[in-house]
């Protein structure tokens, strides 16, 4: 069998890959606009894949032939950018899809699985905490926005042409491979370097979750039968809400260095009718997958900061 993985050499797709050499089923292509000799976190793995340094704005229906599974796990990932740029951000998470699910539309494949975010949910009144699986998103920035379009595209694309897609929704992802400007990496780099962490939308919620769990889920949706996940949307978090305030706090607990600064300054999109958003998302299905999670945030931190540590010489 042959799987896709569109932007393979970054941290979920990198993790997906070696999901799928443990179950050796398929022949893994990954394509990345990261060049080989720099995808980093495929450096144990890359002579088990087929790599490609290609676009996802370049691929054609040549790149799915013969495709049983497609990970799309390209994006402009983050948040404060698609502040500064939504126009950027928009384009390349939208168009991107389109032109993969356009290129996928006639292949005979049989799961197209898609990242969303627990983001889009910053909007949803606090009375209706915490969401679920059924819960309508409402975004309050650009970047949440454009996951929230790529659900509909997504959606949309499976029933008009029965691309056979799935949706997989995380919350604040931390852990070996992370990137290191998310707020998690940052507070624990100025925590080991015995500094100040910068606080701000100190009472703005997120639901953590250790890139380990978040995978489990992955793994079930992958060998599970199409007719079980296909259609159908998923949430890989461990379902407690955190304040970023409370998330720098364990983080100095557990490296035990550091001091908190706070401002109360909240970014664009992280207040909403005079209140801090709130990002608190739950699963309901994890029995149906039959998940079950490990990690609670103090341990997800502890794990993290040992790969920090080396991967920073700290």
């Amino acid at each position: 069998m042959k799987a896709v993985i569109a932007g393979g050499a970054g941290a979920l797709g990198s993790s997906v890959a070696k999901i799928l050499i443990d179950l050796d089923l398929y022949d893994i292509h990954i394509y990345d606009i990261i060049h080989k000799d720099r995808a980093w976190r495929l450096g144990p793995i890359i002579d088990d894949v087929i790599y490609h340094w290609k676009s996802v704005h370049d691929m054609d229906p040549t790149d799915f032939e013969n495709t049983n599974l497609v990970v799309y796990a390209s994006a402009q990932p983050d948040r404060p950018l698609g502040i500064s740029s939504p126009a950027h951000t928009i384009y390349e998470n939208c168009m991107g899809l389109t032109r993969v699910l356009e290129a996928c539309k006639y292949a005979n494949i049989d799961k197209f699985l898609y990242p969303g975010s627990g983001t889009t949910f910053t909007g949803v009144p606090h009375d209706q905490l915490p969401v679920t699986e059924s819960t309508i998103p409402m975004p309050t920035n650009p970047y949440s926005a454009s996951k929230y379009m790529d659900e509909i595209l997504c959606d949309t694309y499976r029933r008009c042409y029965k691309v056979p897609t799935v949706i997989l929704r995380s919350g604040l992802v931390y852990g070996p491979g992370m990137r290191l400007g998310i707020s998690v990496a940052q507070f624990i780099i100025k925590a080991l370097e015995g500094g100040v962490l910068n606080v701000t939308s100190p009472e703005a919620t997120r639901t953590p979750t250790y890139l380990e769990d978040v995978l489990k889920y992955w793994k079930a949706v992958i060998t599970l039968p199409p007719e079980m996940v296909v259609g159908n949307i998923f949430h890989s978090v461990y379902g407690k809400e955190y304040s970023i305030l409370a998330i720098a706090e364990e983080v100095i607990n557990v490296v035990g260095n550091g001091e908190v600064k706070i401002s109360s300054r909240y970014e664009k999109g992280e207040s909403l009718r005079g209140k801090p958003v709130r990002e608190w998302t739950t699963s309901t299905k994890d029995e149906y997958l039959g998940v079950k999670l490990e990690f609670d945030l103090a341990e997800g931190i502890q794990k993290t900061v040992q790969y920090i540590r080396e991967a920073l010489d700290i």
